[in-house]
């Protein structure tokens, strides 16, 4: 389920444009508490990217890009 997580996250990377250097597992303190959680600090972005998975989906991604609402990178 981790490699379908990360997998997700970097096809989102992919999606936005964004090099997949910079990306590391993070213990998210969002709630719900997220099956997976990432943080992306790479090309000058600071974005919290978690994952909740359903059965054996882990596909339900939700971000929260520090950078832009111009909050301190965790």
């Amino acid at each position: 389920m981790a490699e379908e997580a990360r997998a997700s996250v970097l096809a989102y990377l992919t999606k936005n444009k964004l090099p997949h250097e910079g990306l590391e597992f993070f213990e998210s303190s969002v709630r719900p508490k997220p099956d997976f959680g990432f943080l992306y600090k790479g090309a000058g972005r600071c974005i919290e990217i978690v994952i909740y998975c359903q059965g054996q989906s882990c596909k339900e991604r939700r971000s929260y890009p520090y950078d832009k609402h111009g909050e301190k990178c965790p």
